[in-house]
């Protein structure tokens, strides 16, 4: 579905004008967002989500739009409509890893149940748009990949990274004991997981 979603807009939109494909990106974004808070209110009053994960509670803090892959559905329309190469870059290189990780690695309850259950839905359409529009930014002729650009995107990731652990570490202390932005305190994600049995220490793992 990812990849006929990538292709059949590189397909329609090649031969039209900038204007267009911009707009047609920025509103995939925007739907984006709109689906992504819609999705986080539905796992909020979803039960047995909050039952799989052993919250008693939904905790906010750590939902907001400020993890790994969707911090991108604004720096997306931002490198867009600014045409910020910095931003185009990261969030090539950066979006299509953080959902791909998701979409490949879910968490327990995001396996195994019904895909016509909201938060699935939620979850799903969320990470996939994230992919669709990540790439879409080199297809559509946004963003044109170039080595020399890694050293300077992973030098901003580990920023953001650093910036979120301190962020973690603050509402820890003070407002929410499982603040986890950018999953820098550890995952359930099979593949974070793994990282963290290598090396069990907040954000270096």
């Amino acid at each position: 579905l990812t990849v006929l979603m990538i292709v059949g807009i590189w397909a329609v939109l090649r031969n039209c004008s900038e204007k267009t494909k911009t707009a047609v990106l920025v509103g995939l974004c925007l739907f984006n967002i709109v689906s992504f808070f819609v999705y986080k209110v539905a796992l909020s009053r979803d039960a047995a989500f909050l039952e799989i994960i052993g919250e008693a509670q939904f905790n906010w803090f750590n939902e907001l739009p400020l993890h790994l892959c969707n911090i991108n559905m604004f720096f997306i329309p931002i490198g867009v409509l600014l045409k910020k190469r910095f931003f185009t870059g990261f969030s090539f290189f950066v979006a299509p890893l953080g959902a791909l990780m998701a979409l490949s690695f879910p968490e327990d309850a995001f396996s195994g149940y019904s895909l016509l259950e909201p938060r699935m839905i939620g979850f799903y359409l969320t990470h996939i748009l994230l992919l669709v529009c990540g790439i879409s930014l080199a297809t559509l002729g946004f963003y044109r990949p170039q080595v020399r650009d890694l050293p300077k995107i992973c030098g901003f990731l580990l920023l953001v990274v650093l910036c979120a652990h301190g962020v973690n570490t603050l509402l820890r202390l003070n407002v929410c004991p499982y603040a986890n932005y950018f999953f820098t305190y550890g995952s359930e994600i099979s593949i974070l997981k793994g990282m963290w049995n290598l090396i069990p220490v907040p954000f270096l793992y």
